[in-house]
């Protein structure tokens, strides 16, 4: 395995103020201008925090302005729009599926707040179109309709372990390396880097653990 660039960090002094904000469950700005729902971990992160998965937004919008990416996004997780809102303005078209049908509603909202330009489909059912479009996934069965294709940067925001073959992708650990097991370590990383989510070349043929991984087309560069 071999480390390569640092896509989103936070400075040490900065994270730290934000973990205690945590701890004591103190309350922050609400993120931005759209709607959320608190009675999920995620809408109660933002109400705290105010921000949501800050290193995936980070990567999002730095692979949409590789050569023909910023085309489509694809989020077959989307929720009530905590991401996809965020990246608003940085695609032509999003594709954007939701099962629940009071989310699906609540993102609808958020996205004609934060996307009055570009084409927004709010989707029922998954939808998996080739060509080249960034997709960001939490479940294995999702993985696996894409990675038949050759074209698509998957983000997969992996929930539970997974076994997969990539044939056409290769597999980085998108990670700040936050060791519980080995918290002087950590600590000196923290204090040395910052919280800083940077990427690690994955074996192939290997079991994923519950962790972020990015999927890359194979000769795409970082």
């Amino acid at each position: 395995m071999s480390q390569t660039e640092i896509l989103f960090r936070l400075p040490f002094f900065k994270y730290i103020k934000e973990k205690v904000k945590e701890s004591l469950s103190l309350s922050g700005k609400v993120k931005g201008d759209i709607f959320l729902n608190p009675s999920l971990k995620a809408g109660q992160d933002i109400l705290r925090e105010g921000r949501y998965d800050d290193h995936i937004i980070h990567a999002i919008r730095h692979f949409s302005g590789h050569e023909g990416y910023a085309k489509c996004y694809i989020d077959l997780n989307a929720g009530f729009g905590a991401i996809a809102a965020e990246i608003a303005g940085n695609f032509q078209q999003y594709e954007l599926y939701e099962a629940d049908e009071l989310q699906r509603a609540v993102l609808s909202v958020n996205m004609t707040l934060k996307a009055p330009s570009g084409e927004v489909k709010i989707l029922s059912q998954p939808t998996f179109p080739v060509g080249r479009a960034i997709v960001r996934c939490e479940r294995a069965e999702n993985l696996t309709k894409f990675i038949k294709f050759d074209k698509q940067i998957i983000i997969f925001q992996n929930r539970d372990g997974a076994q997969i073959e990539t044939p056409y992708h290769d597999v980085y650990l998108y990670s700040a390396h936050m060791d519980k097991a080995r918290p002087f370590k950590t600590l000196w990383r923290l204090i040395t880097r910052g919280y800083a989510f940077d990427l690690t070349r994955i074996e192939e043929g290997g079991r994923l653990k519950a962790a972020d991984y990015i999927l890359l087309p194979k000769a795409q560069s970082l």
